[in-house]
């Protein structure tokens, strides 16, 4: 299977299994050609087993990571286990900005697919002048407009609400900037919940896109279950028991099932484009008010947040790793550490130059028409 994003990263899967090849179709299945003009940036091999050799040394639990996913390295690669499944990367080609990856057949697919856009793809596009940025973008009368925000805020709602306008569609969670002002789509699919659901009238999702997510219907339930166990907890007479239901009743609340749904599902009719002018730069942020606010922002202060954006979301989904490169081979750790931070703010610095940014204030569930009207008047 060979993906070929913009021809700015290059990918190969090769002795792929079903599932993986099923999985990354969903997700970046627009990118999906025959053959790559050029090696590949990034190679993703599979085998029945990797063994480690005598000399490996091991780190212990990643920091952050579930239980058992465990880091190791030698004097040559450094590879991560989880879920049983090993996941090896030899260290030497890093420096000719070439991946090349092996992994066990068996595993688990997001677990591979989480690793790429915020480490190895990540790390090919900074070295092409583009980066990700955490936010949702769509084109709007031939405008390209960037949402960055932490998340929940409400981008994937904002974005739903510009679509069903006639908007085109660009991406939800991760938007490709490039150095000279240019936007390209990275449309993975969508992870919506209940509230985008309803905020945007959406026709009901259907069981077989579910599988994407096998939590869904675990969180369903518990999202049931949990504010009735909790009452009845409360009425209990011991405190500790009453203390439990409290917690039970808060996180039952707190809880939204969601589901990752490709783009075409729900939108068969929509557009995407590939590429786009950044045009306007609208930096969301959820606030305690009543009142939706737009109002123009310096470009060295959004740039600050939406680096942070971006370094949060990397450090959820890759928790560890940049500190076990950095123990593990200091040079190339230091230099992995160092791009991520003051190459990103470089080429967003470049890019933003002569656009218009605001920082938007966003109340909790805010009206999503209102919200639309506002927009448009500052583009």
């Amino acid at each position: 299977m060979f993906l070929n994003l913009h021809n700015l990263v290059r990918l190969e899967l090769v002795n792929e299994p079903d599932e993986i090849r099923q999985f990354f179709r969903c997700e970046l299945g627009i990118f999906e050609t025959n053959s790559l003009d050029e090696e590949p940036d990034i190679r993703i091999s599979f085998t029945d087993k990797i063994e480690l050799g005598s000399g490996v040394r091991f780190v212990g639990t990643l920091v952050g990571t579930p239980i058992g996913t465990t880091a190791a390295y030698d004097d040559e690669s450094l590879c991560i286990t989880n879920l049983g499944r090993k996941v090896s990367l030899p260290v030497g080609n890093l420096a000719k900005s070439k991946y090349e990856l092996t992994c066990e057949t068996g595993i688990y697919p997001p677990e591979l697919y989480d690793l790429l856009p915020f480490f190895f793809i990540q790390h090919v596009l900074l070295r092409k002048n583009a980066t990700f940025v955490h936010s949702s973008a769509v084109s709007f009368n031939d405008k390209g407009l960037l949402f960055p925000a932490w998340g929940g805020v409400g981008k994937t709602s904002l974005v739903l609400k510009f679509l069903k306008e006639g908007a085109e569609f660009i991406s939800d969670e991760l938007t490709i900037v490039k150095g000279d002002g240019t936007m390209l789509a990275y449309p993975s699919t969508l992870n919506l919940f209940d509230y985008n659901y309803r905020a945007s009238s959406l026709p009901l999702i259907s069981k077989e896109s579910r599988f994407l997510n096998p939590g869904y219907v675990l969180r369903s339930i518990l999202k049931k279950i949990l504010p009735t166990l909790g009452k009845i907890l409360r009425k209990m007479p011991t405190g500790s028991l009453k203390g439990a239901g409290f917690i039970a009743s808060q996180y039952g609340r707190k809880i939204q099932p969601s589901v990752k749904v490709p783009f075409s599902t729900l939108f068969p009719q929509a557009k995407i484009r590939r590429v786009s002018s950044l045009d306007a730069v609208f930096f969301l942020i959820a606030t305690g008010g009543s009142e939706i606010e737009i109002a123009e922002a310096k470009s060295d202060f959004v740039i600050d947040k939406i680096l942070c954006c971006l370094l949060r979301e990397i450090n959820s989904v890759v928790p560890g790793l940049y500190e076990v490169f950095r123990f593990a081979f200091p040079g190339e750790g230091r230099r992995l550490m160092e791009e991520r931070e003051k190459k990103v703010s470089e080429i967003i610095n470049e890019a933003f130059k002569g656009k218009r940014i605001c920082q938007v204030k966003l109340p909790l569930n805010f009206d999503l028409n209102q919200a639309f009207a506002k927009l448009i008047k500052y583009l």
